[in-house]
């Protein structure tokens, strides 16, 4: 009887596990997602000022503005298709998932004994290494819990 006890309390522990990181592969995804989108906007706001500075500069007729109107649409939507779109199929394997989750664990140890080695350094150069220790100090708790 007690080895069916042991058997349940690690099939509840198997569950969370797999829970987790099907939490941490959906935050993968959503930064992802949000990454690229955030890239494929802000170069489409990019693009989209130029060519309003130079049709102000150069005052394209008004058929020539179309023309580079559904070039831009055209050029949007396929930057959109190239780089959001996998995203959105991005699925990792749970084993992957927990691959990178020690990946990630033992970067948080190397960047923390490079942190104590360099802590006398300028505090302009620490900034970076805090703010990596934080998100990977963020990422090992996420993955301990």
């Amino acid at each position: 009887m007690s080895r069916a006890i042991e058997n349940s309390a690690t099939d509840g522990d198997l569950r969370r596990i797999r829970q987790r990181l099907r939490l941490i592969r959906r935050g993968g995804r959503t930064l992802l997602a949000v990454r690229e989108g955030s890239r494929v906007f802000s170069l489409v706001i990019l693009l989209a000022a130029a060519l309003v500075l130079l049709d102000f500069v150069a005052r394209f007729p008004a058929g020539f503005r179309w023309v580079l109107f559904a070039t831009l649409v055209g050029g949007a939507s396929a930057m959109f298709w190239r780089r959001f779109v996998p995203v959105t199929r991005f699925r990792p394997p749970l084993v992957d998932v927990a691959h990178l989750g020690s990946l990630w664990q033992r970067a948080v140890v190397s960047v923390e004994e490079v942190h104590l080695r360099r802590a006398s350094e300028e505090s302009c150069r620490l900034r970076g290494m805090r703010l990596l220790i934080c998100v990977l100090w963020g990422l090992r708790a996420g993955l301990s819990q």
